[in-house]
């Protein structure tokens, strides 16, 4: 229906309005603890907004389909998850850390970027898989695993926010801002390229620098590791096609942002699946996609949905034009150099307990409406973004650090700071002063 809603915007935008409504609502009674409290205090504060200023039911309809768009995107790249389990290319990087690597150091790198390709394609659900690929041979091969693991998985996947499309705290981003993909995509490469050589540069200066214990290499390995070759080959080929698809539709102005993004995974996705349409399993794995991995999205489906209707109350209302009024009178906080301060109160934020998401939907709509610099909303987005980037990987309230201090048996507090600090430290400061040039560069 979204899809469809330029053909008739009056008729699908109250059939997806109805569709998200029902989907909010039979999602509510089931909601995990994590995302439970944020859901429902967001519902009713916009429900109190919405009483208090005597808001119309327009207000409800365009903040259920403001967020929509990106709960479909999320839905469709999950569908990544039925090749990629069909096709056992996880098991093709478990080839590569046995055969290939016998440096740490090189194979920090390799973990980092396996990471890195996978959450451009799974998003976060790359964390748990790549996990689940390395962690028993790691035990074997790499005297302080825990922090390995750690360090490049939480890094590999952060550095992927950056403009990725499976990356929610990106496509948010580009919604709030209505910054241009491309645009975007060409300078978050280049801080993630700085990102991977930061983290290279941290840790062969930190304890990664020895061999690898010794593994033993598989008799078959030889073959297996062509074959495993191909596979990866593949990965990198689809996470092309995903970016050539969205750059080539943004160039021909086709759609808008999100839905730009949701096409171009729908296209990759269906075209990747159907070349494991005759293998055997193919239907358990649909059966998996169905029962598993829509049900581990819908809460965060809700959290989405819940924000756009709080956004939408807030904005109607007129509380944002009030604190862009108050925020414009501050020369201080406002001046052309004000976006420097933007990812540190991100970070910040973050420590507090208040997911980016939030932080990048409320701040984002401030600064739009209060910078006015040449390519202001490249610039706030990029800002927004880096912040998201250094809070996923230290903040003890991050998805990342919670999930895989829970399996390594770490506090999340202590082990992000101390294990990731270095690296937000250096990767933050290099990233304003990108930022500060880009700026320069453009006025």
């Amino acid at each position: 229906m979204i899809l469809l809603s330029p053909l008739s915007p009056t008729l699908f935008t109250k059939l997806t309005f109805v569709a998200g409504l029902v989907a909010l609502v039979s999602v509510l009674p089931n909601l995990g603890g994590y995302y439970k409290k944020p859901v429902y205090i967001f519902l009713v504060l916009a429900v109190v907004i919405a009483y208090l200023y005597k808001l119309p039911f327009d207000a409800l309809v365009v903040g259920v389909n403001s967020m929509l768009p990106i709960v479909a995107i999320m839905t469709v790249l999950q569908i990544f998850t039925i090749p990629v389990k069909i096709g056992q290319y996880d098991q093709a990087l478990k080839y590569y850390l046995q055969v290939k690597f016998k440096q740490q150091s090189s194979l920090h790198l390799f973990l980092l970027l396996a990471t890195y390709l996978f959450s451009i394609i799974l998003g976060f659900g790359s964390v748990p898989t790549i996990y689940a690929i390395f962690h028993e041979s790691l035990i074997s091969i790499v005297s302080d695993y825990k922090r390995f693991i750690f360090t490049a998985v939480s890094r590999g996947f952060a550095l992927s926010t950056f403009w990725a499309p499976a990356a929610m705290s990106a496509m948010l981003a580009l919604q709030v801002t209505g910054a241009p993909w491309f645009y975007v995509f060409l300078p978050a490469m280049g801080l993630t390229v700085l990102g991977v050589l930061t983290t290279i540069a941290l840790e062969r200066k930190e304890s990664l620098a020895g061999n690898l214990q010794k593994i033993d290499t598989p008799s078959d390995a030889s073959g297996n590791f062509a074959a495993s070759r191909k596979k990866v080959i593949t990965l990198v080929v689809v996470a092309v096609a995903l970016v050539v698809i969205i750059a080539v539709m943004e160039q021909c102005h086709i759609l808008t942002n999100t839905t730009r993004i949701l096409v171009a995974g729908l296209i990759v996705a269906c075209i990747w699946g159907v070349c494991f349409i005759n293998q055997t399993g193919i239907s358990d794995a649909w059966w998996e996609y169905w029962r598993k991995n829509l049900t581990s999205i819908s809460d965060m489906s809700a959290l989405f949905m819940a924000m756009g209707i709080f956004s939408q109350m807030v904005d109607q209302a007129g509380v944002l034009n009030f604190l862009q009024a108050e925020l414009a009178s501050n020369a201080g906080l406002v001046g052309q150099y004000s976006l420097l301060l933007v990812p540190p109160l991100l970070v910040i934020l973050s420590y507090t307990g208040i997911h980016p998401f939030i932080s990048l939907l409320l701040i984002g709509k401030l600064l739009c409406a209060t910078v006015f610099i040449p390519h202001r909303e490249v610039l706030i987005a990029l800002s927004m973004l880096l912040g998201g980037v250094i809070s996923y990987s230290i903040s003890p309230f991050a998805g990342t650090v919670l999930f895989l201090s829970r399996l390594l048996d770490c506090q999340p507090g202590e082990v992000a700071l101390k294990w990731n600090g270095s690296f937000a430290a250096v990767f933050l400061l290099e990233g304003l002063i990108v930022i500060f040039l880009m700026q320069m560069f453009w006025r």
